[in-house]
């Protein structure tokens, strides 16, 4: 069964909510993903995945996991520095 339902994810996510039409936890339907980032993909869902960025998001999922890796570096960098 499919509902309208407001989606937000963790912190630790690339995607910052979903706003759109749903099965369980799934996003399913039409909606509309916000990525931490700040883009917007609209569009029909299947299973959490929208066919037509499938390739973006996956690119933008490995762009953020890059950025938190660097940023977990300076932080060691900047603590090494101080002892």
């Amino acid at each position: 069964m499919q509902f309208s339902k407001y989606l937000e994810f963790p912190e630790t996510d690339f995607r910052q909510h979903y706003r759109g039409t749903t099965n369980g936890s799934l996003m399913h339907g039409k909606g509309m993903l916000v990525l931490r980032g700040g883009k917007i993909y609209p569009g029909t869902f299947v299973k959490n995945v929208i066919s037509e960025y499938e390739s973006d998001l996956a690119i933008e999922e490995k762009h953020w996991a890059l950025q938190k890796e660097m940023k977990k570096m300076q932080e060691m960098q900047l603590l090494a520095q101080m002892k």
